[in-house]
């Protein structure tokens, strides 16, 4: 397989960094990184993940900003049981003006973390360095890598086919249950990896749901005060259903409450 040719040249921008993603806890649950209103998409996607299909499959998470999409990713990915599962994982935020060079460096970061997997007579991860070597090196070494193992990767925030054209040959087909996951908030994207993968639309919080993020986020699981629930569930209405929003506002409302809870001492 022509591995040497198989990416674009770098591009020569580095990626911006995205702000990171906000855990979303569900009620009454300790697992960190459970979701309000999300219990049945995240099933789902766990699902899907670990199928029974053996060859490589996409698993394309489409919505608009701040509905979640990398927060359901996460938590799936960091999953006691996905852990166990995959052999390698690797999590590469892309963003618009992402660099080629750059999300190559990630995913070798993340594969010589898994290093103690593997045999290192095969695969002397420690000590490839990627600074000394070349970009079509750094492909092959990726490529061979992932070759044989059972991988999950998250490509986040995705934003261009180009950038999928530009890494896709890294990614082996070994039958053996790998997964590549994609977030985006383009249709079009979403669907160019595999046109023939079921995108999984994210969907908006109703009232209830809203209204249990914001007590978590400003009350810390405690029970929010009377005088407060009418204005409370105002709020968390007028959020439309948007985890990024209620997070956003829970954080200066948490900051309220703090003052005229201490002016009653």
């Amino acid at each position: 397989m022509g591995i040497k040719n198989s990416l674009a040249a770098p591009d020569p921008q580095l990626s911006d960094s995205s702000p990171p993603a906000v855990p979303v806890p569900m009620k009454k649950d300790n697992r960190k990184d459970a979701m309000v209103g999300f219990e049945e998409e995240f099933l789902a996607l766990k699902s899907r993940l670990c199928g029974e299909s053996c060859r490589l499959q996409f698993v394309p998470i489409h919505g608009m900003g701040g509905i979640g999409k990398t927060t359901l990713a996460r938590s799936a990915y960091r999953d006691p049981l996905i852990v166990e599962y995959f052999d390698i994982r690797a999590w590469v935020t892309v963003s618009q003006d992402y660099s080629t060079q750059e999300m190559l460096f990630t995913l070798v970061d993340s594969i010589k973390a898994f290093s103690g997997k593997f045999d290192e007579e095969k695969h002397s991860y420690e000590k490839f360095d990627e600074e000394k070597h070349s970009f079509e090196q750094m492909v092959e070494h990726a490529y061979k890598s992932f070759e044989g193992r059972r991988y999950l990767v998250v490509l986040d925030d995705m934003w261009s086919t180009k950038a999928w054209d530009d890494v896709r040959r890294i990614f082996p087909d070994d039958s053996n249950g790998s997964r590549i996951i994609i977030t985006t908030r383009l249709q079009d994207v979403a669907a160019y990896a595999d046109s023939s993968s079921p995108l999984h639309e994210m969907r908006f919080m109703d009232v209830d749901q809203s209204w249990i993020l914001l007590q978590q986020k400003v009350f810390n699981e405690q029970q929010c005060p009377s005088d407060l629930e009418n204005t409370g569930k105002m709020i968390a209405r007028s959020c439309k259903g948007l985890p990024l929003a209620i997070v956003v506002i829970a954080e200066f409302c948490q900051r309220s409450v703090r003052l005229k809870l201490h002016g009653r001492i």
